[in-house]
């Protein structure tokens, strides 16, 4: 038995051969013999059997790319998260689902656990949409390490927190001046969508369906809520459509009512209710008012606009948890009977024919004060309009009513008729129609 060292044999005893190598004596005698065959180490050659195929890749992306994903109707300014309805339930739910569709066309799916880490790698999707508000900037300095936080985040932070209170005093003084004769507080917003068909049924959310939407206002002191509904073949959910609704109530206040001023509070969102085009409309309306002489229109902090409007929200939400509603007709009907007490929501149902293009009203692209500085609607917390200093109007980018507001022109085109935004239907989606089609043939 020999061992090599620097070229040169050096024999050995059987035993320091066998310690050494840490082998056997029979080993040795079979190799001697002939009767160990050369082995090839295939280790790591070979394809594993749990190993995700890319056919599994391609039918996951098309299973997770057909889903009637949509962002958060309370956090789409914030994140860029998208949501599944809250019908699915639950992530073990969308797997039962995803399976079921791998079988359909005699395909393997991958196991659960892949399927989870795909989806959280690859895609930014949830399930339940948050129910409020998250303030970005409440949540960003939280999570702040404590020794990492500069005096500037701490400032900021602070400066947030007095805008934050200032508005909520605004408001609650608000609300107990609305006990006051010829005065008015209210609050709108747009209920996130009602899809339909609408239930407990699974299946439903893993379909596109059909999309109606809510636009809500709710009167402080009489508590009367006015539900506005259309769907999405009669029109979108911008400006156009919110102006055209609160002109709508604006309206029927100054024919049916004896209010002199209305204090509406709602929140930032610059497509719908922050921008110059809503601006305009209020603007031609006072202009023509017979009862109204003021108008104040006050934007809630971001993140923290929890209005009385939300409580409509709720008690619908809460009334048609467990329904089973099959066409977007049943709807006006559902929300009249949402609340029994004090007394029914109104509602009314909007088609094409009635939203009205308020761009075409808007004639400043910029408000600037008279001394030609400009100021971005971004910054704007309230706005005061008066019948009587029409087209003057006076905007605060403060809560603190110590701090006097400035006064600005806002010029508008005097239409004796507003031309409609729509002249016929929307074309809905390919792909919901289909979706809606197999509901309805499935019979579910």
């Amino acid at each position: 038995y020999f061992f090599m060292k620097s070229g040169v044999q050096h024999q050995v005893c059987l035993q320091f051969y066998l310690n050494t190598l840490n082998i056997t004596q029979k080993l040795i005698r079979n190799s001697i013999e002939g009767k160990i065959k050369e082995h090839t180490d295939n280790r790591g050659k070979h394809v594993p059997t749990h190993k995700i195929t890319k056919e599994q890749i391609k039918q996951f992306k098309v299973f997770v790319e057909s889903l009637p994903a949509v962002p958060s109707h309370y956090c789409r300014g914030s994140s860029n998260k998208l949501y599944l309805p809250a019908d699915i339930k639950s992530f073990s739910n969308l797997y039962k689902m995803y399976v079921t569709s791998t079988q359909k066309e005699n395909k393997k799916a991958m196991s659960l656990t892949a399927f989870k880490n795909h989806l959280k790698k690859n895609y930014n999707i949830g399930i339940h949409v948050p129910k409020k508000d998250k303030c970005a900037k409440c949540e960003k300095y939280k999570n702040i390490p404590v020794e990492l936080k500069t005096e500037k985040d701490d400032e900021e932070f602070l400066k947030h927190q007095k805008e934050k209170d200032e508005a909520k005093l605004l408001f609650l003084q608000e609300q107990s001046n609305s006990t006051k004769e010829h005065f008015l507080v209210a609050s709108f917003d747009l209920q996130k969508v009602l899809s339909t068909p609408h239930g407990p049924n699974m299946m439903f959310g893993f379909s596109r369906k059909y999309a109606v939407y809510n636009f809500t206002i709710y009167e402080s002191k009489s508590q009367n809520g006015y539900c506005y509904i259309w769907g999405e073949k009669d029109g979108k959910r911008g400006v156009n459509e919110i102006s055209t609704h609160l002109f709508s109530y604006l309206t029927h206040l100054d024919t049916n009512e004896n209010y002199e001023s209305i204090s509406f509070f709602c929140d930032n969102c610059p497509g719908q209710n922050k921008n110059r085009f809503l601006l305009s409309m209020l603007t031609l309306f006072l202009k023509n008012a017979i009862k109204i002489k003021h108008i104040s229109l006050t934007y809630l902090v971001v993140g923290h606009t929890y209005m009385p409007v939300d409580s409509m929200h709720a008690i619908i939400e809460k009334y048609i948890a467990k329904m089973n509603i099959q066409a977007p007709s049943e709807w006006p009907t559902i929300l009249r009977n949402a609340r029994k007490r004090p007394k029914p929501y109104e509602v009314f149902v909007c088609d094409f024919s009635k939203f009205l293009d308020w761009k075409a009203v808007s004639t400043a692209k910029k408000m600037k004060t008279p001394d030609g500085s400009e100021i971005k609607f971004s910054d704007i917390k309230i706005i005061n309009m008066f019948k009587n200093k029409l087209p003057s109007i006076q905007v605060a980018t403060t809560y603190d009513r110590s701090t006097p507001e400035v006064e600005v022109d806002f010029l508008i085109r005097n239409l004796s008729t507003i031309p409609r935004v729509y002249s016929s239907k929307l074309q809905i989606n390919k792909n919901k129609i289909r979706d809606l089609l197999k509901l309805c043939e499935s019979s579910i």
